[in-house]
């Protein structure tokens, strides 16, 4: 059976009188013949080559993806460290400007006391009407009279976050199912409870107040009640991604920080003055474990 061009070419010997369903057959088998034929080690070769490199290629798709993994958590546990380390520090710095900024206004080196970080809040209450409503000043979680905010209010509040604010980190106790206890301070005493800071009535041994000549009376006076600026448990102070714009879906915090300022010592040598401060700083991100 001679081979041109690829194709195969059937003599029919015998009478003419065949049928052309004969010859069709003839031809066909013949075709069967040639594809056996051309079928030999270079097909083996080529389907073991074509095995080889589909494993290749998968070993390799396997590798990249765990390679990109890993790199994602390289990448993720860096840029967490270094905002930690930036919190701290703008934590630091933020106790010196307070530190120094009495020295300064009073000229007295020695014009400084114990001193905690502190975040903004209306002493008032949320005003729920006005112009002042969209006030950034007009930043509280709870209504003049002392309820928690809801709706509406409580979404204008968080866009009111801007100076020192007090981020939104809830936390839930395992002790106390469906608990949220609000976490805006750096509980360092260990008491279980805010300790308030600022202007605060004095309480005397008694357990009532004074009046403005130090006399004891048993309820506070208006007007004439003595009162002191305390010091209580360190605030957290939110970082925010844009810290000139007000909190926003696209403003998040980024984290927070707190601190406290110690006086350690105070020994003015004859002609010199010594002053020395001990400064802790704390830094947390939202949603982690206080640092």
């Amino acid at each position: 059976m001679p081979h041109g061009r690829g194709r195969a070419r059937v003599r029919v010997k015998g009478p003419r009188s065949f049928s052309a369903l004969s010859a069709f057959s003839a031809v066909k088998k013949e075709r069967a013949k040639v594809r056996v034929k051309r079928r030999g080690p270079t097909a083996a070769v080529a389907l073991v080559i074509t095995l080889i490199l589909i494993s290749v290629i998968t070993f390799m798709a396997i590798t990249f993806l765990v390679v990109s993994r890993a790199q994602k958590g390289a990448v993720s546990t860096t840029t967490d460290q270094t905002t930690a380390k930036l919190a701290a520090d703008a934590g630091f710095e933020r106790a010196k400007a307070e530190l120094l900024a009495p020295i300064l206004a009073f000229t007295n080196p020695a014009g400084y006391d114990l001193r905690v970080s502190t975040n903004y809040v209306n002493p008032a209450g949320f005003i729920i009407s006005g112009v002042a409503y969209t006030s950034f000043t007009n930043a509280s979680y709870n209504y003049p009279n002392g309820q928690s905010l809801t709706g509406k209010d409580a979404l204008q509040n968080l866009a009111n976050l801007l100076y020192d604010p007090r981020p939104p980190v809830f936390v839930t106790n395992r002790l106390f199912p469906n608990s949220n206890e609000f976490r805006f301070y750096l509980d360092l005493n260990r008491n279980g409870r805010y300790d308030t800071n600022g202007l605060l009535p004095v309480i005397n041994p008694n357990g009532g107040f004074y009046d403005t000549n130090g006399n004891f009376i048993s309820a506070i006076s208006p007007g004439n009640t003595a009162s002191n600026f305390f010091v209580g448990d360190p605030e957290w102070i939110g970082g925010l991604e844009k810290a000139h714009s007000p909190h926003s879906a696209t403003n998040r915090f980024l984290y927070r920080h707190a601190y406290i300022a110690i006086p350690a010592k105070l020994h003015p040598q004859p002609g010199q003055g010594t002053v020395q401060t001990a400064v802790g700083r704390f830094s947390a991100q939202p949603g982690r474990r206080d640092l």
